[in-house]
């Protein structure tokens, strides 16, 4: 028995979208966590640093934490890792690059300058500029990215791919416009290696 045209399935893709739709619900999933993860930081042990703590705070919600801290992010990046090589191979090294740029770099300078800076300076007491910059360097510069720093690791990453695609032979179409076949999604055992330290 065969299904009907357009009914659905693992592989459903969203109508004139070419989108895949189950894709858009893991990230919309994914970031959900992340939203109450954060929302729930000020009422739990998060093991981090947080600038709004309730004072009634309740080891309920380390499970969640322990959970969300070791799947989240780790899926989020490997969601983005897996479409990464057919969209570099589509548009090439100087498009991608260009069009990532746009879509994260740019957004990053931006939030990171008129947002991030500014807070973190006020919040360390508007020390000298020169003291300001030596503890953001000190602090590994976590008071300019705060939780932007998953974008520039994304950033980063997608560089570090298309130097080494750029480099590396095997990871190149047979010729350009010929696109490569996409693998299959990694097993779970690839999914677990994502989660080592």
């Amino acid at each position: 028995m065969s299904r009907a045209a357009g009914s659905g399935g693992p592989a459903a893709v969203s109508a004139g979208t070419g989108r895949l739709a189950f894709v858009d619900v893991l990230r919309v999933l994914i970031i959900s966590m992340v939203i109450i993860h954060h929302a729930a930081q000020a009422y739990g042990p998060t093991g981090g640093f947080w600038p709004v703590e309730d004072q009634a705070t309740s080891d309920w919600f380390v499970p969640f934490y322990t959970v969300n801290a070791a799947v989240g992010l780790g899926l989020l990046f490997l969601v983005a890792g897996y479409f990464l090589p057919g969209s570099y191979e589509r548009k090439g090294p100087r498009r991608f690059l260009k069009e990532r740029w746009a879509r994260i770099g740019v957004p990053l300078v931006v939030f990171v300058a008129a947002v991030n800076v500014p807070l973190a300076y006020l919040a360390s007491g508007s020390p000298e500029p020169g003291e300001f910059v030596r503890s953001l360097y000190d602090d590994a510069w976590q008071g300019a990215y705060f939780h932007l720093w998953f974008l520039a690791h994304l950033l980063l990453y997608t560089a570090a791919y298309v130097l080494l695609a750029e480099r590396v032979r095997w990871l190149r179409p047979a010729s350009p416009g010929t696109p490569r076949q996409m693998l299959p999604p990694p097993g779970h055992g690839a999914s677990c290696l994502t989660q080592l330290p």
